[in-house]
């Protein structure tokens, strides 16, 4: 928006899930799983940078067309989303659907590097809020602009 926030929000999908078969003691999540950080599932001290965690699968989504973990129920994506092997430098996570190489080389220059550093396991290895703007401004100031097309109209 005008006050150059991202915001991520559940926009009224918000779930509570009982995870109790995944994770020891009573823990209650709310939100939509796809997008939760691992501090968030595992019902750890959170800070802004779960949203930037957000800000990634997004991204992600963006650059696919695709939902992430599609086809996974929640107790997969959890388990996804907390396990540490996920975190792979260089590289989609496993267990996301595979990013068709012509995108990765279509997309704005960055635009992977951020998204890949946004979603690290540990927030500490996570840019800050306002890093990513940062970047992402740097990318908008770098894409190739092309022409808009012209409208339609109708005759009278």
């Amino acid at each position: 928006g005008a006050d150059q926030r991202v915001k991520v929000a559940d926009f009224g999908l918000s779930k509570v899930l009982d995870v109790l078969s995944v994770l020891p003691g009573t823990k209650t999540i709310t939100g939509t799983p796809q997008y939760m950080a691992p501090e968030v599932v595992k019902s750890q001290p959170q800070g802004m940078r779960v949203d930037v965690y957000s800000l990634a699968i997004v991204m992600w989504e963006l650059l696919n067309g695709l939902i992430p973990w599609k086809g996974m129920d929640i107790i997969q994506i959890i388990q996804k989303v907390t396990d540490k092997a996920n975190d792979v430098k260089g590289r989609p996570p496993p267990g996301r659907p595979p990013i068709d190489p012509v995108l990765y080389q279509t997309a704005p220059p960055g635009y992977i590097q951020l998204m890949q550093v946004c979603w690290a396991q540990c927030p500490n290895d996570r840019p800050s809020t306002d890093q990513c703007v940062q970047h992402l401004e740097s990318i908008q100031r770098n894409q190739r602009t092309y022409p808009q097309a012209g409208g339609v109209g109708y005759g009278q």
